[in-house]
Protein backbone atom coordinates (compact mmCIF):
# COMPACT_ATOMS: atom_id res chain seq x y z
CA UNK A 1 0.00 0.00 0.00
CA UNK A 2 1.10 3.52 -0.78
CA UNK A 3 0.63 6.24 1.83
CA UNK A 4 2.36 8.48 -0.71
CA UNK A 5 -0.93 10.67 -1.02
CA UNK A 6 -1.81 10.79 2.81
CA UNK A 7 -0.04 14.34 3.23
CA UNK A 8 -0.16 15.96 0.34
CA UNK A 9 -2.47 18.98 -0.24
CA UNK A 10 -5.75 18.77 -1.82
CA UNK A 11 -5.71 19.63 -5.12
CA UNK A 12 -8.06 22.48 -6.44
CA UNK A 13 -9.46 22.76 -9.92
CA UNK A 14 -8.76 25.86 -12.01
CA UNK A 15 -10.16 27.23 -15.59
CA UNK A 16 -8.14 26.15 -17.85
CA UNK A 17 -6.45 28.86 -20.06
CA UNK A 18 -7.67 29.55 -23.46
CA UNK A 19 -4.38 31.69 -25.11
CA UNK A 20 -7.41 32.65 -27.63
CA UNK A 21 -9.23 34.39 -25.32
CA UNK A 22 -8.19 37.64 -23.22
CA UNK A 23 -7.70 37.63 -19.88
CA UNK A 24 -10.88 39.51 -19.43
CA UNK A 25 -13.83 39.41 -22.10
CA UNK A 26 -17.83 40.27 -22.18
CA UNK A 27 -19.54 36.76 -21.89
CA UNK A 28 -22.57 36.75 -23.90
CA UNK A 29 -26.29 37.94 -23.13
CA UNK A 30 -29.36 36.85 -23.80
CA UNK A 31 -32.58 39.25 -23.32
CA UNK A 32 -36.20 38.87 -24.95
CA UNK A 33 -37.49 41.64 -27.14
CA UNK A 34 -39.27 43.02 -24.31
CA UNK A 35 -35.69 43.16 -21.69
CA UNK A 36 -36.46 39.77 -19.61
CA UNK A 37 -33.17 38.75 -18.91
CA UNK A 38 -32.46 35.00 -19.93
CA UNK A 39 -28.31 35.04 -18.78
CA UNK A 40 -25.81 37.26 -18.84
CA UNK A 41 -23.29 34.57 -18.77
CA UNK A 42 -23.22 32.13 -21.48
CA UNK A 43 -20.17 31.49 -23.19
CA UNK A 44 -19.17 34.31 -26.07
CA UNK A 45 -18.79 31.44 -28.41
CA UNK A 46 -22.31 29.71 -27.14
CA UNK A 47 -22.46 27.55 -30.27
CA UNK A 48 -23.36 24.11 -30.55
CA UNK A 49 -20.27 23.15 -31.19
CA UNK A 50 -18.53 24.58 -28.12
CA UNK A 51 -18.32 22.46 -25.23
CA UNK A 52 -19.82 24.84 -22.95
CA UNK A 53 -23.17 25.54 -25.14
CA UNK A 54 -26.31 26.85 -23.33
CA UNK A 55 -29.39 25.30 -25.35
CA UNK A 56 -30.79 29.57 -25.38
CA UNK A 57 -35.13 29.03 -25.34
CA UNK A 58 -36.57 29.99 -28.23
CA UNK A 59 -39.12 32.70 -26.86
CA UNK A 60 -39.17 34.17 -23.01
CA UNK A 61 -40.90 32.13 -20.30
CA UNK A 62 -42.21 35.84 -18.83
CA UNK A 63 -43.59 37.20 -22.14
CA UNK A 64 -43.58 35.20 -25.12
CA UNK A 65 -41.23 37.30 -26.85
CA UNK A 66 -38.40 35.96 -28.99
CA UNK A 67 -34.53 35.96 -27.34
CA UNK A 68 -31.57 37.71 -29.24
CA UNK A 69 -27.89 37.07 -27.84
CA UNK A 70 -26.64 39.02 -31.06
CA UNK A 71 -27.96 42.38 -32.02
CA UNK A 72 -30.40 41.78 -34.95
CA UNK A 73 -28.61 44.61 -37.05
CA UNK A 74 -25.42 43.36 -37.36
CA UNK A 75 -25.19 40.32 -35.51
CA UNK A 76 -22.36 41.53 -32.93
CA UNK A 77 -22.89 39.72 -29.45
CA UNK A 78 -24.74 41.18 -27.36
CA UNK A 79 -22.41 41.60 -23.98
CA UNK A 80 -23.05 40.30 -20.84
CA UNK A 81 -20.98 39.94 -17.38
CA UNK A 82 -17.41 40.86 -17.75
CA UNK A 83 -15.28 38.15 -17.08
CA UNK A 84 -12.35 38.38 -14.78
CA UNK A 85 -10.23 35.44 -13.38
CA UNK A 86 -9.91 37.81 -10.23
CA UNK A 87 -14.02 38.50 -9.59
CA UNK A 88 -15.77 35.58 -7.99
CA UNK A 89 -18.82 37.37 -8.34
CA UNK A 90 -20.31 39.34 -11.33
CA UNK A 91 -21.94 42.73 -10.36
CA UNK A 92 -25.60 42.88 -11.05
CA UNK A 93 -26.14 42.98 -14.73
CA UNK A 94 -27.18 46.15 -16.30
CA UNK A 95 -29.31 46.19 -19.61
CA UNK A 96 -27.66 47.60 -22.66
CA UNK A 97 -30.49 49.80 -24.50
CA UNK A 98 -27.88 49.95 -27.85
CA UNK A 99 -25.27 48.07 -30.21
CA UNK A 100 -21.91 48.53 -29.51
CA UNK A 101 -20.73 48.21 -32.62
CA UNK A 102 -23.44 49.66 -34.53
CA UNK A 103 -25.12 51.99 -32.42
CA UNK A 104 -29.23 50.71 -32.77
CA UNK A 105 -31.16 50.51 -30.25
CA UNK A 106 -31.98 47.13 -29.18
CA UNK A 107 -35.77 45.60 -29.75
CA UNK A 108 -36.23 46.33 -25.68
CA UNK A 109 -35.51 50.49 -25.47
CA UNK A 110 -37.88 52.27 -24.99
CA UNK A 111 -38.83 55.33 -25.91
CA UNK A 112 -36.92 57.58 -23.50
CA UNK A 113 -33.40 56.04 -24.81
CA UNK A 114 -34.67 56.15 -28.23
CA UNK A 115 -34.81 59.59 -27.52
CA UNK A 116 -31.55 60.28 -26.26
CA UNK A 117 -30.18 58.16 -29.13
CA UNK A 118 -31.97 60.72 -31.13
CA UNK A 119 -30.47 63.95 -29.60
CA UNK A 120 -27.23 62.29 -29.76
CA UNK A 121 -27.44 61.96 -33.57
CA UNK A 122 -28.45 65.14 -33.92
CA UNK A 123 -25.68 67.00 -31.51
CA UNK A 124 -23.29 65.56 -33.67
CA UNK A 125 -24.64 67.25 -36.87
CA UNK A 126 -25.23 70.61 -35.36
CA UNK A 127 -22.53 72.87 -34.78
CA UNK A 128 -24.47 76.42 -33.95
CA UNK A 129 -23.78 76.27 -29.77
CA UNK A 130 -27.01 78.28 -29.22
CA UNK A 131 -29.18 75.99 -31.35
CA UNK A 132 -27.55 73.00 -29.67
CA UNK A 133 -28.62 74.43 -26.23
CA UNK A 134 -32.12 74.76 -27.50
CA UNK A 135 -32.25 71.45 -28.54
CA UNK A 136 -30.95 69.88 -25.71
CA UNK A 137 -33.72 71.83 -23.75
CA UNK A 138 -36.59 70.40 -25.88
CA UNK A 139 -35.56 66.88 -25.63
CA UNK A 140 -35.02 67.72 -21.92
CA UNK A 141 -38.60 68.58 -21.66
CA UNK A 142 -39.50 65.83 -24.00
CA UNK A 143 -37.91 63.06 -22.27
CA UNK A 144 -39.47 63.97 -18.79
CA UNK A 145 -42.98 64.60 -20.37
CA UNK A 146 -45.98 63.16 -18.22
CA UNK A 147 -45.90 59.43 -17.97
CA UNK A 148 -48.80 58.60 -17.39
CA UNK A 149 -50.10 60.89 -20.52
CA UNK A 150 -47.93 58.66 -22.74
CA UNK A 151 -49.23 55.52 -21.18
CA UNK A 152 -53.11 56.77 -21.67
CA UNK A 153 -52.18 57.73 -25.33
CA UNK A 154 -50.09 53.75 -25.67
CA UNK A 155 -54.02 52.43 -24.37
CA UNK A 156 -55.74 54.39 -26.56
CA UNK A 157 -53.64 53.21 -29.85
CA UNK A 158 -54.08 50.00 -28.80
CA UNK A 159 -57.31 49.78 -28.55
CA UNK A 160 -57.99 52.01 -31.94
CA UNK A 161 -55.45 49.56 -33.59
CA UNK A 162 -57.05 46.51 -31.81
CA UNK A 163 -60.62 46.99 -32.85
CA UNK A 164 -63.11 43.82 -31.93
CA UNK A 165 -60.17 41.78 -30.84
CA UNK A 166 -59.94 44.43 -27.96
CA UNK A 167 -63.47 43.31 -26.48
CA UNK A 168 -63.05 39.54 -26.81
CA UNK A 169 -63.57 38.14 -24.05
CA UNK A 170 -60.41 36.69 -23.11
CA UNK A 171 -58.78 40.05 -23.93
CA UNK A 172 -60.47 41.95 -21.37
CA UNK A 173 -59.95 39.11 -19.16
CA UNK A 174 -55.99 39.68 -19.39
CA UNK A 175 -56.86 43.42 -19.38
CA UNK A 176 -58.67 43.04 -15.88
CA UNK A 177 -55.83 41.02 -14.48
CA UNK A 178 -53.45 43.28 -15.84
CA UNK A 179 -55.38 46.14 -14.02
CA UNK A 180 -55.26 43.90 -10.71
CA UNK A 181 -51.82 43.50 -11.34
CA UNK A 182 -50.92 47.58 -11.13
CA UNK A 183 -53.14 48.19 -7.94
CA UNK A 184 -50.98 45.64 -6.17
CA UNK A 185 -48.50 46.69 -7.07
CA UNK A 186 -49.03 50.67 -6.22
Amino acid sequence: MNNSNINQPKRTLIPIFNPARPRNYFMRAAVCGNGHLFSAGLEPDNDLNSSNYVPIPKYCQSCGADFFSDCPNCNSMIPGHLYSPDRFYPPEYQLHYFCGECSKPFPWAGQEQILMNLQNVLLKEIVDPALRMELKKRFAELIAEDRDASKRKLAALIKDKAGEVFNSPPVQLAITEAIKALFRSI
